[in-house]
């Protein structure tokens, strides 16, 4: 298996490093004062979801949709190629 460009960096190559010892509140990972903001994202995502479908069924609804379509001259004159009612 490949490290795909990766590289393990050892902590004794570093100059900064002086040989302290890990913390024993780290001992098993920052567990501490750690929330979900799944959730939030997941709503806010999902709105904006929301927010993006209704537009879209408001615009085909109330819209034109061949006016996005339909080519145009200089002087804003629709030339419509395709019959809207095929």
């Amino acid at each position: 298996m490949s490290n795909r460009g990766y590289r393990r960096v050892d902590p004794l190559s570093d100059p900064n490093y002086k040989g302290e010892r890990t913390p024993k509140t780290l001992k098993d990972g920052p567990l501490e004062k750690r929330g979900c903001t799944d959730c939030f994202c997941l709503l806010l995502f999902g709105g904006f979801w929301f927010g993006l479908i209704s537009i879209a069924i408001y615009g085909f609804t109330f819209g034109n949709p061949m006016a996005l379509v339909a080519p145009y001259d200089s002087q804003g004159n629709s030339h419509r190629s395709i019959s809207p009612d095929c």
